[in-house]
C-alpha cells in the first residue's frame, strides 16, 4: 500500500524542512511500536505479523499481510497526519508494479516515455544494442553543453538503478565524461534513448515465494579502461532468492596488475555489499543461518579465498584479500567458482 502525506507549513517553511519531517515520522513510527533498521534508517519493521514501512521524503510504502492491521495502523498515522490512502501499489517513485501470483513485474515504460519527450526523442529510429563494440570513448572532438549531457546521463542513470540492470556498463562508461563531455559522448548517450524506445516495455521479474538465501556473482575485466591508464572494470549482481535485487558497473580505482587482481577487487567490493543485504535481511526474516554464496569465474580468487592465506601473489592486494578471508572464516560468505559462460554479472564489466 501506498500512502502520501501533506506536510505541516511550519515544517516545510524550516530550512532543515526534511530532517525535521523526518524525525517527526521516525518518532511516530517508534510510537506505534515500529523499530528503526539500523543497516536503512528509512526502513521500519514490526512483527506478528510483519509489517514494514519504507519512507521515501512524504511517501510511505506499507507491506503487510494482514490487511486489519494495516488500517487500523493507518488510522492510527492519520491521526497525528493528513494522509492519502492510494490502495494497492501500482506506481511508486516512477516504478510500475504489478503482481500476478507468486510474480512481481517492475517496469518504467511510463518514465521512459516522458524522458523520451524531454530530450525530443519521441520520434527517433530505434536500435538493438545501447553501445556499438568497441566505441571510442576518447575526450576529443567538439564539447557540447554539460549541462544538457549530464541531465541525460542522470535521467539514464535512475532507470539503470531501478530496472535496468542491461545498461549498468554503458552508463558507466559514460558518466565518466560529466565534467567535459563530447559530441561522441552526446551521441552515445542519445543511441541509448534510441536503445529505449524500442526496449522500453521490457520488465523485471521477481519470484515472490522463492526464499531468501542471498546469492552474488562478480566479474571484471582487466585492463578495458584504456583511456582512464588500464584501469580495469568491475561488475556485480546480487539476488535474494530468484530475485535481482541488487546490480553495479564500475571502474576499479585501481590499476590492476593481473586479472586476478582485478576480479579479486571485485570480489572485495561485492561482498561488502552481501553484508549490508545479509544485515536488511536480518531485520525483516530471520536469516542469520544463511550464509550468503558468492560466485566467481577466477580460480586463483576462489582459491585464495578457501585456503586463507596471502602468498607473494598476492600481497599487492593484501588489505582486499585480509577483508575477503575474514569474511569468509566468520562463515559471513562463502566462495564458489563458476563458469566464465554462466557467469552473468559479466553484464556489468563488459560489453555483451
Amino acid at each position: 500500500t501506498s500512502l502520501v502525506s501533506d506536510w505541516s507549513s511550519d515544517v516545510c517553511s524550516s530550512d532543515l524542512a526534511a530532517r525535521q519531517w523526518f524525525k517527526c515520522v521516525r518518532q511516530l513510527m517508534l510510537d506505534l511500536g515500529f523499530t528503526q533498521a539500523t543497516s536503512d534508517q528509512c526502513l521500519f519493521v514490526r512483527f506478528n505479523p510483519l509489517f514494514i514501512v519504507l519512507v521515501w521524503v512524504d511517501d510511505l510504502l506499507c507491506m503487510c499481510p494482514n490487511s486489519k492491521v494495516r488500517d487500523e495502523t493507518v488510522k492510527q498515522m492519520e491521526k497525528v497526519y493528513r494522509l492519502r490512502d492510494e490502495g494497492p501499489v501500482d506506481c511508486f517513485l516512477n516504478v510500475q508494479f504489478e503482481i500476478k501470483g507468486d510474480e512481481l513485474t517492475m517496469t518504467q515504460e511510463h518514465y521512459i516515455e516522458s524522458m523520451l519527450k524531454r530530450f525530443g526523442m519521441e520520434e527517433c529510429n530505434a536500435v538493438k544494442i545501447p553501445m556499438p563494440p568497441n566505441l571510442d570513448m576518447k575526450v576529443e572532438g567538439d564539447k557540447v553543453d554539460e549541462t544538457m549531457y549530464r541531465a541525460v546521463i542522470g535521467s539514464l542513470m535512475y532507470l539503470m538503478v531501478c530496472t535496468r540492470p542491461d545498461l549498468a556498463f554503458v552508463l558507466s562508461a559514460l558518466s565518466r565524461h560529466l565534467k567535459d563531455p563530447r559530441k561522441k559522448h552526446m551521441q552515445a548517450a542519445k543511441r541509448v534513448l534510441r536503445h529505449l524506445k524500442g526496449t522500453k516495455g521490457m520488465t523485471l521479474k521477481m519470484k515472490v515465494k522463492s526464499g531468501f538465501g542471498i546469492t552474488g556473482l562478480s566479474d571484471a575485466s582487466h585492463g578495458d579502461c584504456k583511456d582512464s591508464g588500464y584501469k580495469s572494470t568491475m561488475g556485480y549482481l546480487v539476488f535474494v532468492g530468484e530475485a535481482l535485487v541488487m546490480w553495479k558497473s564500475k571502474m576499479q580505482s585501481f590499476v590492476a596488475k593481473s586479472t586476478f587482481e582485478a576480479e579479486f577487487g571485485a570480489l572485495s567490493t561485492l561482498i561488502t555489499e552481501l553484508v549490508w543485504v545479509k544485515a536488511v535481511m536480518n531485520e525483516i526474516v530471520n536469516s542469520k543461518g544463511d550464509v550468503p554464496l558468492v560466485m566467481v569465474d577466477n580460480r586463483g580468487a576462489v582459491q585464495t579465498a578457501n585456503n586463507n592465506k596471502v602468498t607473494h601473489r598476492n600481497k599487492t592486494v593484501a588489505i582486499r584479500c585480509h577483508h575477503v578471508l575474514d569474511q569468509v572464516e566468520k562463515k559471513l560468505a562463502k566462495i564458489k567458482h563458476v563458469r566464465t559462460e554462466k557467469n552473468i554479472a559479466e553484464i556489468g564489466s563488459a560489453h555483451v
